[in-house]
């Protein structure tokens, strides 16, 4: 079975050879960027639908709809 490298982890993989003979002289952070943005931008994107959703909910919810002529809660939440 045959195992293939993403772009990113191959990109890495060669600046972090271009640094250890020498040909560039990036900081390691920057050596290591294509692994981290990555990863960065996939956690934005995450935290991002995970906000959408949330506000979608609230949207929707029952307990947080005008249909309810202004109650805050329903009435069965309520004392008898």
């Amino acid at each position: 079975m045959a195992s293939k490298l993403g772009f990113a982890p191959f990109l890495c993989i060669v600046f972090i050879l271009l640094k250890l003979f020498g040909a560039i002289d990036w900081p390691w952070i920057m050596v290591m960027a294509p692994l981290w943005v990555g990863a960065t931008i996939i956690t934005i994107l995450l935290i991002s639908i995970a906000c959408m959703n949330k506000l979608r909910r609230i949207k929707n919810n029952k307990y947080f709809s005008e249909k309810q002529s202004g109650q805050i809660f329903p009435k069965s939440l309520l004392r008898k």
